[in-house]
């Protein structure tokens, strides 16, 4: 029969068949819509995140996809801290490949690694300036208050600032207590970090305080009784994120909360009673490029995984499911293009630290 022949009957039954297939595919496809993967949905092409997997750096999608092993060194010797830079183009971390901890930069594939510090302390927890020409981090290279330990004995860390290049390392916090974990605000006005300076020598109520880059204008952001460690600024400067025991003093539950930037209005974001015996461990919290979704670390499932949540809190969807533990992830702008480094399988490296305690890094 010629194309376009046939009965009037024939047209109907045609012409409603298109019907019935226009109408329900279009409800086929809401549905696939509404049943999409939420993470794959919400976090697609929202920048990267760099992650320590065990003993290596990793890079990955925020919906947990496109895992590369960038360090790959396939020892016990731990990479570890990642920290993007502001254009995507490297990645600043600590590793104990020469020996002690000390501070490196990468090009955002693994390549082009290079040394920055050669200090005989620990250098690690770096950030970068918005601009790039400069990198805040922590040290032990100055000796300390007696009775100030930290894993591996009598420690003083204090907050440096130096080039990008590793040239004109400076001591701007001073201070014979524990000053670490530093992070800079998007304007480049702000440093905050935390520490215990307002405890007894030895005292591990760690607090949230802020300074200039030069390392006047000390202010404290937090006066809870448990411990505030950890902050990250949000792509605005408006908010800081941060992990807190603010809830349980004494005990190991860890929370991820945010504050304003001059320490007001502190928000509880995750509630999680974690591991009997454990607690609840959700910390290392990272933000978005775009400002809307936080990653963090959680021990719920058994391990260290990542998870993301929209910045208020809600819809907590976890990303990674390895062996091991992920942790200590920074959410940057990433690579222009895909490196080329090794994909993620079975982790190279045997299980990586434990989680650190009292707000001491280890």
């Amino acid at each position: 029969m010629a194309r376009g022949s046939g009965t009037a009957e024939e047209g109907g039954v045609r012409r409603r068949g298109r019907r019935w297939m226009a109408l329900g595919g279009a409800a086929l496809l809401a549905s696939l819509v509404v049943q999409a993967p939420p993470a794959r949905a919400l976090f697609a092409g929202a920048g990267k995140l760099a992650c320590m997997r065990n003993n290596d750096v990793y890079t990955m999608n925020p919906d947990g996809s496109g895992v590369v092993n960038l360090t790959d060194n396939g020892t016990a010797i731990a990479d570890n801290d990642p920290s993007w830079s502001p254009n995507g183009k490297q990645i600043a971390f600590e590793s104990r490949r020469d020996g002690d901890s000390e501070v490196y930069v990468m090009d955002a594939d693994g390549t082009n690694v290079k040394r920055l510090t050669f200090s005989k302390g620990e250098d690690r927890g770096t950030s970068w300036s918005p601009d790039g020409s400069k990198i805040v981090f922590h040290s032990t290279r100055d000796p300390g208050v007696e009775g100030q330990m930290g894993h591996h004995g009598p420690v003083n860390f204090e907050i440096y600032v130096m080039n990008a290049d590793g040239s004109d390392q400076t001591n701007i916090s001073n201070n014979p207590f524990f000053d670490a974990q530093p992070d800079w605000s998007p304007d480049g006005s702000t440093i905050v970090w935390n520490s215990n300076r307002d405890s007894l020598p030895g005292g591990v109520n760690f607090e949230i305080y802020a300074m200039n880059p030069d390392g006047s204008n000390v202010r404290r952001l937090t006066t809870s009784v448990g411990e505030d460690s950890g902050p990250q600024w949000s792509p605005n400067g408006r908010e800081i994120s941060f992990q807190s025991r603010r809830v349980d003093r004494n005990g190991p539950n860890y929370e991820i909360y945010t504050m304003s930037a001059d320490g007001s209005d502190p928000t509880r974001l995750t509630n999680n009673g974690g591991l009997p015996g454990f607690g609840s461990f959700d910390a290392f919290s990272t933000w978005s490029p775009d400002g809307r979704h936080i990653a963090f670390t959680a021990f719920r499932d058994g391990d260290g995984e990542i998870y993301v949540m929209n910045a208020d809190g809600s819809d907590q969807t976890r990303i990674t499911s390895a062996p091991g533990f992920d942790q200590r992830c920074d959410w940057g702008r990433g690579a222009p293009s895909g490196p080329p480094g090794r994909p993620a399988g079975v982790p190279s490296g045997p299980p990586g630290q434990t989680p650190p305690v009292d707000g001491i890094p280890n």
